[in-house]
């Protein structure tokens, strides 16, 4: 009869006696932590994206026919002035021009039956983050409106009100998406100790009788729940960092243009899921031991 005074050496041997039971416990925290690895991913992609233009978000303030260049630049120190805006690009009607042409690409003989360049100069105010407030930016775009030489103000103040309540919801999402999934690891943990014990428990009672300390029994089955769970969490964490470059690198060869975009996951990575998953069956190891009667 194996002595539960050592639980370090004890826990070990019944990892290995009870392997296929482990094994599947260790398979599914893997799985649910996966489908949460997952959507932490594309939760903090999209949200990369969102930042992106949140950075690439502009005020467009387009000029007045026929405005000189004096009240430009008056216009210009003005707007530099400004404490809510950290940049000023002026655009003028030849720059907008061009930049039409090139959008249009092949298509830019429409403009040659055009005898005069329609497009007015403009400029492209960029706001302090904290300014990004949708209320805010509609009283700056009004105000702005007001300044004698502006014709009209594009302020994209209802996309910025979108994009803000789409990443409310999102982080509501996953938190709540977030909380089931790892409830669903410390389930399977609580689950599989609760088993474990089940098929022990004559043996439990046997070595209680000769001596085996209530502390020794809760320790062992705790060592072996960390390592259930830890090694479930290193299943995950390699699944991930072996198949997310090669994922993001057919999305870059698809679009190009999100290469930027794209979050990039951390090295320690390797380390986090581990460590997370030895804490999660933790977590449900303890609650198991707690609820057994011994």
């Amino acid at each position: 009869m194996r002595t539960l005074l050592n639980p370090y050496d004890t826990a070990l041997q019944n990892l290995w006696r009870e392997k296929w039971i482990n094994l599947l416990a260790a398979l599914s925290i893997s799985t649910v932590m996966l489908i949460l690895a997952a959507f932490l991913i594309l939760t903090a992609n999209i949200e990369s994206f969102i930042n992106k233009w949140f950075n690439d978000f502009r005020i467009i303030v387009y000029m007045d026919e026929g405005i000189g260049k004096d009240e430009e630049e008056a216009i210009k120190t003005l707007f530099r002035q400004d404490s809510d805006i950290s940049s000023v690009k002026y655009i003028s009607k030849e720059d907008a021009l061009a930049e039409l042409q090139k959008a249009l690409g092949t298509d830019n003989s429409l403009l040659e039956s055009v005898d005069s360049n329609p497009l007015p100069s403009s400029f492209e105010l960029k706001l302090k983050r904290m300014a990004l407030n949708p209320a805010f930016v509609k009283r700056k775009a009004a105000a702005i409106l007001q300044i004698p030489g502006v014709d009209d103000v594009q302020s994209g103040e209802k996309w910025l009100t979108s994009f803000i309540r789409i990443t409310r919801a999102l982080r509501a999402f996953a938190l709540i998406i977030g909380s089931a999934l790892l409830t669903a690891v410390i389930f399977i943990s609580f689950s599989t100790i609760k088993i474990l014990f089940s098929r022990r428990e004559e043996e439990v009672n046997n070595l209680k009788t000769l001596g085996a300390t209530r502390g020794s029994i809760r320790l062992t089955f705790l060592i072996e729940g960390i390592v259930i769970g830890a090694l479930g969490g290193a299943v995950c964490s390699s699944v991930i960092l072996f198949s997310y470059p090669l994922i993001t690198s057919k999305l870059i060869e698809l679009l190009p243009e999100i290469g930027a975009s794209l979050f990039h996951l951390p090295l320690d990575m390797l380390l986090f899921g581990p460590i997370a998953g030895a804490l999660l069956s933790l977590t449900g190891s303890f609650i198991a031991v707690e609820k057994i009667k011994y």
